[in-house]
Order: C-alpha cells, then sequence, then structure tokens
C-alpha cells in the first residue's frame, strides 16, 4: 500500500508541475483570435483603399499599387484562418496532448498570417512611394527600414515565438519542459541558422536582382500553409482522442515550416522591387514662387496671354467686352460698349 500510495504522490506530484508549468493558454488564445480578427480587418481595409485607387482611374499610383493586391488578400485569408484556428485553441479547457497538438498548428498559421501582413506592409509602401515622380529621402528611409527588418529580423523571430509550442509539448509527452534533447538541439538550431541566414540576406540584399513578381514568394506558401494549418487542426480534433500525444516528428516539421516560411519572407524582401519607369529619382520640377503667387490662378476659360517676341511689343487694348485684345496694333481705335471710340496707348 505504501508504495501505492508513494507512486499516486508522485504522479500527482508530477501532475502539479505540469499544471503550474503550463500557460493559461485557452485565455491567451482568445486574444490571439481577437488580434488576428482584427489584424484581418485592417487588411480587408487595405484592400478596399487600393481597390478605390483603382476605381478613380488616371492615379499615378494606379500602376504600382496593384503589386500589393496579392499579398494583402493571402494576408487577409491567413488572418482569418489563424483566427478560427486559434478559436478553436480557446474552447480547450484540458491540458492533454489534443490541446498541445493544436496549439502548435495554430501556432503555424498565425505565424504564416503574420509574415504575409508584415510583407504586405512593406510592399504598399514601396509600391506607393515608387508611383509617386519625385522620391522623398524621408519616405525611402521608412521603406529601407522595413525591408531590413523583414530581411534580417522576422525569420529568427518567427522561430522563438513558436517555441512556447515546443515546450507544452515537451510538458505533455515527457512531463518536463527540457522534453526530448533531439527537440530541443533542434528549437536551437533552427533559431541561430534562421539568424544568421537573416544577417548574410541583409550584407547582400543590395547586390540581388529585384522584380515584381517576388510577392509570389511568399504570399502563395504563406496562405496555402495557413489554410492547410486550419485542415489539420479540423483532423486532429475530429480524429485525435484528448489523451493521445503526437510524435515528436509533428512538432520538428512545424517547427521547420516555421523557419523556413520566415526566411522565405527575409528573400521575398530582397528580391521585390517594383520598377516601372515611373520608379526612377527624377530632378525636381520647378514649383510655384513668389512670381507665381502675384499673379494669381488664371481665370476659367481663359487662356494664358501670348509672350512678346523678342524686341518686339505687343498693345495690350481693352475690347467690347472688357477683356484685353492684342489684335490692333499700337494706337489702333477701339469702339467700346457705348460707341465711343478710345485709343490704345503707343507703343514703346
Amino acid at each position: 500500500m505504501s508504495r501505492r500510495r508513494g507512486r499516486r504522490s508522485c504522479f500527482g506530484l508530477g501532475a502539479a508541475l505540469v499544471r503550474e508549468a503550463f500557460i493559461e493558454f485557452s485565455q491567451v488564445a482568445e486574444l490571439y483570435a481577437q488580434l488576428a480578427g482584427v489584424l484581418a480587418g485592417f487588411a480587408f481595409a487595405a484592400l478596399i483603399a487600393i481597390a478605390s485607387v483603382r476605381l478613380a482611374g488616371n492615379s499615378p499610383y494606379e500602376e504600382s499599387i496593384t503589386a500589393a493586391y496579392r499579398p494583402l488578400m493571402c494576408s487577409f485569408f491567413g488572418l482569418v484562418a489563424a483566427s478560427l484556428n486559434y478559436s478553436i485553441v480557446a474552447g480547450m479547457k484540458e491540458r492533454n496532448g489534443l490541446a498541445s497538438a493544436i496549439e502548435a498548428t495554430a501556432g503555424v498559421s498565425f505565424c504564416a498570417a503574420g509574415c504575409l501582413l508584415i510583407f504586405s506592409i512593406f510592399v504598399t509602401l514601396d509600391s506607393v512611394e515608387t508611383g509617386r515622380k519625385i522620391r522623398n529621402e524621408n519616405a525611402d528611409k521608412a521603406v529601407s527600414l522595413v525591408r531590413r527588418l523583414l530581411v534580417a529580423v522576422i525569420p529568427p523571430l518567427f522561430v522563438i515565438l513558436f517555441l512556447p509550442a515546443i515546450r507544452d509539448h515537451s510538458l505533455i509527452a515527457y512531463g518536463t519542459p527540457a522534453g526530448s534533447p533531439f527537440l530541443r538541439n533542434t528549437a536551437i538550431l533552427a533559431v541561430v541558422v534562421s539568424g544568421l541566414i537573416g544577417i548574410a540576406f541583409g550584407l547582400v540584399f543590395k547586390r540581388m536582382h529585384r522584380y515584381r513578381s517576388g510577392v509570389d514568394v511568399i504570399s502563395v506558401p504563406g496562405v496555402t500553409t495557413a489554410i492547410l494549418a486550419t485542415l489539420v487542426t479540423g483532423g486532429l480534433v475530429s480524429f485525435l482522442s484528448p489523451s493521445s500525444v503526437v510524435p515528436d516528428i509533428v512538432p520538428f516539421s512545424e517547427l521547420v515550416i516555421v523557419a523556413l516560411l520566415g526566411l522565405l519572407t527575409s528573400y521575398a524582401a530582397c528580391v521585390f522591387q517594383d520598377s516601372p519607369a515611373s520608379a526612377q529619382h527624377v530632378p525636381e520640377q520647378r514649383r510655384g514662387g513668389a512670381d507665381d503667387l502675384a499673379s494669381g490662378p488664371s481665370p476659367v476659360g481663359e487662356s494664358a496671354s501670348p509672350q512678346p517676341e523678342s524686341g518686339r511689343s505687343v498693345e495690350v487694348v481693352p475690347t467690347a467686352v472688357g477683356f484685353p485684345s492684342t489684335d490692333g496694333p499700337a494706337g489702333e481705335t477701339v469702339p467700346d460698349d457705348e460707341g465711343e471710340t478710345r485709343s490704345g496707348p503707343a507703343s514703346s
């Protein structure tokens, strides 16, 4: 009896440690679901704004801004899928293998949607600045900053954000956060490798060939991953028992997918460049100065006054309707509206 009680007490202590080590992920998942839904609304609003530019027509941004269509649309669908995934996770109140498996799958979908959203911001800013004939130095610096963040920071960041899902799987499967040495070493290696590759991209991206179709490098894989993660979540909920624990190869594969998504985002930011003819830096056009302000705008329907040729003066005399006329020669009399004749001033 004492041995059995001892075993029960040890098991109870282990379960208590697992419960204490867990984060209350059901509550966190609710916040993630709300955040993904709000971001999806912002992505949809950006799509409407781009559509309005297209409908307006004759806009200098019409040619370049359409490059943001695909990443924004893909980020919208990805964020909707991530919100649905986390809504399912929020409904899992028990600590079991099913909850940890769904948590990891939802993390994959959220990372994919996050990569798409940040890349969409970069593409939109770059496209707007490219549509201007006169580039602004401060705006170019802002675009360059977002590009550098995507290139060097995003790859290791999303891998680090996925590590809590690996930790929860280890707690369920092994009863300790350390878990399997294979998973632990793989997670550390993924962070280091993605960080080094991101830094390498940041050093050489200026010498890489750029093209407009670079948006497809991350748009199609990102939205595909987010939608497939939602389908996997549905399959886990339908066919996996709550007490089952997925093998280590499942979180390992999800970790590799997250690392690849980060690297694809970094590469897409390196090679994307919206480069129509209007994207070149051109000298700033002459703007209105003091003389233009003094002259004021021309009346509606009135053409600009003809400029006299060199060495020749033009006589301006009043006409019958009160507007200046340059038809008559110097000193010619022109009748006014009262029938009187007035002589124009002699030309110099």
